[in-house]
């Protein structure tokens, strides 16, 4: 019999995890008709850190800019900030709103992440 490669392994493992699903839970129940495995948990984990990690890097570079403005404030400070914030924050915030692994708003429906989102791009 022929060696099974890492993937052949990893294959054979989310199936065994697909039929567990199909099978009945301990209260005699299926899964409410989803089908649930190992990748699509993983996949659901690092897609939770990458919205973090987008929302953090926002954040920071949001208030690194503010403060290079503001460092030697003149009128003209408020113009890099204020674009800072709106193409930014508000406008890539808008866009990441509608992800299903945005962590902001991953307990939202779709209706009213679709009104979060126009609301934060006419913002």
């Amino acid at each position: 019999m022929e060696e099974m490669s890492m993937e052949d392994e990893r294959l054979e493992e989310n199936k065994l995890h697909f039929v567990a699903a199909l099978s009945p839970n301990d209260a005699g129940q299926h899964h409410h008709g989803k089908i649930y495995n190992k990748a699509d948990k993983t996949n659901s984990v690092i897609g939770a850190a990458m919205s973090l990690l987008s929302h953090l890097i926002f954040v920071l570079f949001t208030i690194y800019i503010t403060y290079l403005c503001f460092e030697d404030y003149s009128l003209f400070s408020w113009h890099p900030t204020c674009m800072t914030i709106g193409s930014l924050l508000l406008m890539a915030e808008a866009v990441m709103i509608m992800s299903k692994d945005n962590i902001i708003a991953s307990k939202l429906g779709r209706q009213a992440r679709v009104r979060l989102h126009w609301m934060l791009q006419a913002a």
